[in-house]
């Protein structure tokens, strides 16, 4: 076969050694910019799995951005940059030794104070920072002597005179901070029956905050949202109720309105109790920019802000944060859509915010890499340059027609990949447990096939679908990790059959197949260039056995020398190792059972 090594010009190739006999490798960096859209205009960034939203008296709107570690600052004027936080080697807990940056594992919840302090919790370091309006570190609260240390704090926020609320979530329960920082007390009281003592107020897990300057008094949802309790500025319980349907973020105006983050839609519901839709029309999507907010599409609405008249909503699946102004207008202010990716066409070596899941290569040498945290698959060509297939980048829940053109698939969570001899490109969605094909000529089509409206709709196929390959007749072969399946899928037909495993070893003609008692696994599929394809297993002692099969089903015997995928994803998913050639072979069969 022809050398298809490449140069890759302007990125950096890292020789790297791997447990392979003979073998060598050499990894390519794919680029993950510590900025990630740093000094862009806000709309055109990436906001990766954003967590919470604030706002500051001068409309500048912070970001607690988990995926990227840091907190990011969008401005007045519409620019984005990190406040706090970013690609910096961590030690849990650790303080800065510069008095600006912490070093931030997993912001959760930002809250903005008097004179506009910018509060952060951060989640598995197990304390809330505390900022200047300019990044300024000033320190941390993690511990007090009265009520101990904190546990996972969620949400934050701060009341009219100054007073911090932190939804200690792994410890169960709501504290109350004061101004200075120097005494907190568990916030949250009731008395059983009338005359009775006081008792702490029992939380599953608080998560969501708000507070309600009008009437004084703090909102908490939890139970993961099902459960919305009211607390009077004294602490004591006043109001709780269950809900019918989750919410993902409340927040409150100064005329006492409660606003709740529900599926795809922003509720309003006032001191009255009437209901009010506010934003959303309930399908799952980005649209709607420019016109009235109740007709406007929203993905997974989550944390809310209201400052004056202007509501702020964390478009969270669709990556964006979203605004409704003083006319019911809704425009995005920050977010392009994707958790990391900045631009779309070019080279390779400046690609940004990747997370490589799988990549496969094709015949004049292009690499299709599957891009989950962007939710497409991209075609790195043998100069370098770089293009989006599959998925328009943007996480969305829409599906494609049968054979639509062009690339405007777009998946929930794109996995494996597998590419067929006469170039069709096959592809796992992981969430949808189906499967999408590309074929040379550009067609895209789903399997199962049609279109659907919902992802509710959407005919699932695999549980959780984790290695695929194409044999020589064109049938597609899928581990079904859910559900411990090996199938065969005829494309032409779209069934799909189960493929029972034989293992090798025993004596005579046993031949066990391979289920939960067998004690293996699958943990990989490859087809070889007779078009046969090859099952890797391990076994729970740690061996790894390998069967080979014919393209119909039938299996012919174990396999040795099984053949090596010349690229693979780094185990960090921000690169691409390349194999070399003396890490190739070919199956060949042996004998099942004991028997010669």
């Amino acid at each position: 076969m022809q050398d298809k090594r490449r140069s890759w010009q302007g990125i950096l190739l890292i020789l790297v050694c791997i447990p392979m006999a003979g073998a060598v490798a050499e990894e390519i960096s794919l680029a993950f910019s510590s900025s990630v859209g740093d000094g862009l205009a806000a709309v055109e960034a990436p906001i990766g799995s954003p967590a919470d939203i604030a706002v500051d008296s001068t409309g500048a709107v912070f970001l607690a951005d988990p995926l990227h570690t840091r907190v990011r600052k969008v401005s007045p004027s519409g620019s984005i940059a990190t406040f706090a936080g970013g690609w910096t080697e961590f030690q849990a807990g650790a303080l800065p030794e510069d008095g600006r940056q912490a070093f931030l594992a997993q912001p959760g919840g930002v809250a903005v104070g008097a004179r506009d302090t910018v509060f952060v919790s951060d989640r598995t370091a197990h304390r809330v920072y505390v900022f200047a309006p300019d990044g300024t570190f000033l320190g941390s609260l993690h511990g007090w002597s009265d009520v101990g240390s904190l546990n996972y704090p969620a949400d934050l926020v701060v009341d009219d005179v100054g007073n911090l609320y932190i939804a200690d979530a792994g410890n169960h329960r709501v504290l109350k901070v004061l101004p200075d920082g120097t005494g907190a007390t568990v916030f949250g009281w009731t008395t059983i029956e009338t005359g009775g003592q006081p008792t702490s107020v029992e939380w599953e897990v608080p998560e969501l905050l708000a507070y309600d300057t009008r009437n004084r008094c703090l909102w908490v949802a939890d139970r993961f949202g099902s459960r919305l309790s009211r607390l009077r500025a004294s602490g004591e319980l006043d109001a709780r109720e269950e809900l019918r349907v989750p919410v993902r973020g409340i927040a409150s105006d100064s005329e006492g309105n409660l606003y709740l983050a529900v599926s795809n839609h922003v509720l309003r519901r006032t001191g009255a109790g009437k209901f009010e839709i506010v934003a959303g029309r309930g399908s799952a999507g980005f649209g709607g920019d420019g016109g009235p907010a109740p007709e406007a599409e929203l993905w997974g609405a989550a944390a809310l802000v209201v400052r004056g008249k202007e509501l702020f909503v964390l478009d969270r699946a669709g990556h964006r944060v979203r605004k409704v102004g003083l006319d019911g207008i809704i425009t995005t202010i920050a977010g392009n859509g994707t958790a990391g990716r900045v631009g779309e066409e070019g080279a390779f070596a400046n690609a940004s915010g990747w997370s490589c899941t799988d990549v496969v290569e094709a015949s004049d040498g292009t690499l299709y890499v599957s891009d989950t945290l962007n939710g497409r698959v991209v075609a790195i060509d043998v100069a370098g340059r770089i293009r989006t297939v599959l998925g328009p980048g943007a996480l969305t829940l829409a599906c494609a027609r049968d054979e639509a053109e062009g690339s405007a698939t777009q998946f929930g969570r794109p996995g494996p990949l597998a590419l067929g001899g006469d170039g069709t490109l096959w592809v796992a969605d992981i969430i949808a447990g189906q499967l999408w094909w590309k074929s040379w000529d550009g067609r895209i089509g789903s399997v199962p096939s049609g279109s659907c409206e919902t992802p509710s709709a959407r005919p699932r196929m695999f549980n959780d679908p984790v290695h695929l390959a194409v044999a020589g007749d064109g049938s597609v072969w899928v581990w079904d990790e859910g559900v411990d399946v090996l199938y065969r899928l005829d494309p032409f037909t779209d069934q799909c059959t189960p493929v029972p495993i034989p293992l090798p070893g025993g004596s005579g003609t046993e031949v066990p197949e391979l289920d939960a008692a067998a004690g293996a696994g699958v943990v990989g599929l490859q087809s070889t260039s007779d078009g046969d394809v090859v099952v890797s297993l391990k076994r729970r002692s740690g061996e790894r056995v390998a069967m080979l099969f014919r393209s119909d089903g039938q299996a012919l015997g174990s396999a040795v020398g099984v053949p090596e995928r010349p690229y693979r994803c780094s185990r960090s998913g921000r690169g691409i190792v390349r194999v070399g050639d003396q890490g190739k072979s070919v199956a060949s069969p042996v004998s099942l059972g004991g028997g010669s």
